[in-house]
């Protein structure tokens, strides 16, 4: 986006951009709006939230052990015991059938995580998920300033 051409003014991403809307290519020119959360991606730490993920699995197995010891002194549970027995089990499945969807997620995001760096990524061995998410979101503001200029040129011709 920053190599001009002969005017000193028109980036490749320009020339690129005018082509497309000369061409009317509508699909094309939208891309950058099927990318809505982009912009938080490139804010998001994928590693932290894992280790997020994690935390909270381990805050939930602590949970679990309570629940279980508590239920190991059977009868000598009173009304309020029963009833927190009751509603932090509960809870405890809750929790871990949403830990569990949380980790399939987080698999899920790793996977495509790796495949955006490969295609991506000039050195994907190298450089980290952040980086490219950043690089994609300046890409987008520049092709979305093209794109407003190519189109306001167009507009001015007609």
């Amino acid at each position: 986006t920053t190599t001009r051409g002969a005017d000193k003014k028109t980036t490749v991403l320009d020339f690129v951009v005018r082509e497309v809307v000369a061409k009317d290519d509508t699909e094309t020119l939208q891309f950058a709006d099927q990318l809505p959360s982009l912009g938080t991606a490139a804010r998001k730490s994928l590693p932290d939230m894992l280790r997020e993920v994690q935390v909270l699995r381990r805050g939930v197995s602590r949970a679990e052990a309570a629940v279980a010891d508590l239920g190991a002194r059977g009868a000598d549970l009173d009304d309020a015991d029963l009833t927190f027995l009751t509603k932090c089990s509960g809870f405890c499945r809750l929790a871990a059938g949403g830990i569990e969807g949380l980790e399939a997620l987080g698999d899920e995001t790793q996977r495509a995580a790796k495949e955006l760096m490969e295609y991506f990524a000039e050195e994907p061995r190298v450089e980290n998920i952040g980086g490219v998410f950043s690089t994609l979101v300046q890409f987008v503001a520049s092709f979305q300033v093209s794109r407003a200029k190519s189109l306001r040129q167009l507009k001015q011709r007609s």
